[in-house]
């Protein structure tokens, strides 16, 4: 039987240890994995029920968003020229 240890190309090889833990002529390979985590990154959320959505002013903000003002621009004079 072969046994493999693969690591990247950019890591050292590991120092693979073989132990002998007494099951007729098994033994235990154990090796080390550098395993770097990157930090978590937290976000704090502000979430309310739909059900006290003020639908007007909802209306109002979006209407007066420059997302939605360059979204009107961009698409009414793309769909006078088609129809």
């Amino acid at each position: 039987m072969l046994d493999v240890v693969i690591t990247r190309d950019d890591l050292p090889a590991p120092t693979v240890d073989v132990l002998d833990v007494g099951l007729s002529d098994h033994r235990l390979l154990r090796w080390q994995v550098p395993m770097g985590r990157t930090p978590p990154v937290y976000l704090t959320t502000v979430i309310l029920p739909w059900r006290l959505l003020d639908h007007d002013l909802f209306r109002q903000e979006l209407m007066s968003s420059p997302t939605f003002t360059a979204l009107l621009i961009f698409t009414i004079p793309s769909r006078v020229a088609i129809h």
